[in-house]
Protein backbone atom coordinates (compact mmCIF):
# COMPACT_ATOMS: atom_id res chain seq x y z
CA UNK A 1 0.00 0.00 0.00
CA UNK A 2 3.38 2.50 0.64
CA UNK A 3 4.51 2.20 -2.41
CA UNK A 4 0.96 2.67 -4.27
CA UNK A 5 0.86 5.91 -2.86
CA UNK A 6 3.96 6.77 -3.15
CA UNK A 7 4.15 6.16 -6.82
CA UNK A 8 0.51 8.41 -6.62
CA UNK A 9 2.10 11.21 -4.58
CA UNK A 10 4.83 11.30 -7.20
CA UNK A 11 2.69 10.97 -10.68
CA UNK A 12 0.98 14.28 -8.81
CA UNK A 13 4.13 16.03 -8.02
CA UNK A 14 3.16 16.03 -4.16
CA UNK A 15 6.37 14.86 -3.32
CA UNK A 16 10.15 14.96 -4.97
CA UNK A 17 11.36 11.59 -6.36
CA UNK A 18 14.53 12.15 -5.02
CA UNK A 19 12.85 12.69 -0.94
CA UNK A 20 11.10 9.83 -1.91
CA UNK A 21 14.42 7.25 -2.89
CA UNK A 22 16.31 7.07 0.55
CA UNK A 23 13.30 6.48 2.34
CA UNK A 24 12.25 3.35 0.56
CA UNK A 25 15.86 2.05 0.35
CA UNK A 26 16.67 2.39 3.92
CA UNK A 27 13.38 0.72 3.94
CA UNK A 28 14.27 -2.28 1.95
CA UNK A 29 17.67 -2.52 4.06
CA UNK A 30 16.22 -2.62 7.11
CA UNK A 31 13.38 -5.06 6.16
CA UNK A 32 15.79 -7.38 3.97
CA UNK A 33 17.71 -7.59 7.59
CA UNK A 34 15.21 -8.30 9.42
CA UNK A 35 13.91 -11.04 7.29
CA UNK A 36 17.70 -12.68 6.77
CA UNK A 37 17.91 -12.43 10.74
CA UNK A 38 14.46 -14.27 11.15
CA UNK A 39 15.40 -17.11 8.49
CA UNK A 40 18.21 -17.51 10.31
CA UNK A 41 17.03 -18.02 13.75
CA UNK A 42 14.66 -20.41 12.35
CA UNK A 43 17.60 -22.44 10.49
CA UNK A 44 19.61 -22.74 13.98
CA UNK A 45 16.38 -23.65 15.98
CA UNK A 46 15.75 -26.44 13.65
CA UNK A 47 19.13 -27.62 13.91
CA UNK A 48 19.11 -28.03 17.73
CA UNK A 49 15.94 -29.62 17.73
CA UNK A 50 17.57 -32.19 15.07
Amino acid sequence: MLAITSAVALHRGLAEARGELPVWGRLTVITAAAAMLLLANVQDERRERS
